[in-house]
């Protein structure tokens, strides 16, 4: 085909073959569009010579010393190109493009916040800030997406350096860092040396959306009211003990109701409590003195797709031709009923304004 198409570029890879250089040429050529018409394809030669052995020519006497020459085993590979470029990849998720213009603060990153981030980012989100006080433990791997390797290191800085890796295209933000540290905060303990309440307004300064995947209904309520107070939609993420089911809540500055009426509503049985596991919720490793529970990753993560879900469509709402609008503002999820497992099962509700609330 060379021959024919390229003739030089042939001789001049044949001819690096014999002086036993190594080299790769790119071939453009033309192929049908999807769109129609034809647009530029490529394909690649890679070629490299193994040297194998010496052979030494004898000469007759009186003529020097004997010539040597070398071998060489020709190794040559015919490819094509696989497609790496941003619109490579925007491309095949055209109802998210919105999305690259994008900021979405993540608080909490356990066995549901952190699989959400990675999710975020296959999803082209422009940037993302995380923030956990948190560091990995070995023994938490059968629920964190990321496995003994990274064990020890902190999980803000090592999913950040693993999204920076693996999808370039969405940056993480760290100007809410902490001065002199590796990212990690505990919103609520003791510090020093700075403010969290200045790493809190540097972390929402500029967002579009806030998740919430911290479990903890104090910092709940309190980031609910601070992205109320900016006007940022707050999507708010949980599991329940032995991953039987979970809930996903969204608070918009059109919503009518808030968190706090999210909790009457619960309370008081219009919106359902998902089950859970009584013998799951006091799990204590040896050796440690936190508490934590037990729960299988396929079953966790149901509620950080279902929460992704519904915070890319909040972000998309209004923008024509994106991922479709959710009209719900909670989800309850049930993956077992009776302790019998069952496929996934969600309820969807409104959040009205609760009578009870001091909030509303």
């Amino acid at each position: 085909y060379l021959s024919q198409a390229c003739p030089k570029a042939l001789s001049c890879i044949d001819s690096n073959i014999q002086k036993g250089k190594k080299g790769l040429y790119g071939l453009v050529f033309k192929e049908e569009s999807p769109q129609g018409g034809v647009r530029d394809g490529w394909l690649y030669i890679a070629y490299y010579p193994e040297p194998t052995t010496l052979k030494k020519k004898r000469k007759k006497r009186g003529q020097g010393k004997p010539r040597t020459t070398r071998t060489f085993r020709h190794h040559v590979w015919l490819f094509g190109s696989e497609p790496a470029g941003e619109s490579d990849f925007r491309e095949r998720i055209p109802e998210l493009d919105s999305l690259k213009n994008k900021v979405v603060a993540i608080v909490g990153l356990g066995c549901v916040g952190a699989p959400s981030a990675l999710q975020f980012a296959k999803a082209g989100i422009g940037e993302i800030r995380l923030m956990d006080g948190d560091f990995i433990s070995p023994g938490t791997t059968c629920r964190w997406p990321l496995g003994y390797s990274v064990a020890g290191w902190g999980k803000v800085d090592t999913l950040g350096n693993f999204i920076q890796q693996n999808y370039p295209f969405t940056r993480i933000g760290k100007n809410h860092y902490p001065p002199n540290s590796d990212g990690r905060m505990n919103i609520g303990h003791l510090t020093s040396g700075y403010d969290q309440r200045e790493s809190l307004e540097a972390l929402l300064k500029g967002a579009d959306l806030v998740y919430d995947a911290t479990a903890e209904e104090g910092i709940n309520q309190l980031l609910a009211w601070l992205a109320k107070e900016k006007d940022i939609p707050y999507v708010c993420v949980s599991s329940r003990p032995g991953g039987w089911g979970g809930d996903v809540v969204r608070i918009t500055p059109e919503t009518e109701g808030c968190y706090v009426c999210f909790l009457h509503a619960q309370a008081d049985g219009h919106i359902d409590k998902p089950p859970y596991d009584p013998a799951g919720e006091d799990l204590q490793p040896n050796g440690c003195g936190d508490i934590t529970f037990t729960a299988a990753s396929m079953d966790v993560e149901e509620v950080s797709l279902a929460g992704v879900r519904m915070a890319i469509s909040t972000l998309c709402t209004s923008q024509p031709g994106a991922y479709p609008e959710i009209e719900y503002d909670v989800g309850v999820l049930t993956l077992r009923e009776n302790n019998r497992l069952i496929f996934p099962k969600w309820k969807h509700y409104t959040l009205p304004k609760h009578p009870s609330c001091d909030n509303c």
